[in-house]
């Protein structure tokens, strides 16, 4: 990286359309610990520079962990009977 963000000093489409599914890493990391960017400094703290800018945090509802954390344990389907993911049966 040579900069901030993917493409330097600017907040570019490329961190806007990964901004989510870093989120989620981070909070299946929360769960278990998987060490999906462990040996991977550079991404981890992009990662960590990219889910702590105030327009990441504000494209969500403030309760969206608490949803994604329902629907691994399968509450959050639209059926709300799916059994829990392999990930889901660890959250608290």
């Amino acid at each position: 990286f040579v900069g901030p963000f993917f493409n330097g000093e600017s907040f570019s489409l490329v961190d806007a359309a990964l901004a989510p599914a870093l989120q989620r890493a981070q909070w299946m990391e929360e769960i278990e610990s998987f060490q999906l960017f462990e040996g991977l400094d550079a991404i981890a703290e992009w990662k960590d520079r990219l889910l702590s800018r105030p327009s990441v945090k504000d494209s969500t509802v403030p309760e969206v962990q608490a949803i994604f954390v329902e629907f691994l344990k399968g509450r959050g389907s639209p059926s709300r009977n799916d059994p829990p993911s392999w990930l889901g049966t660890r959250a608290n």
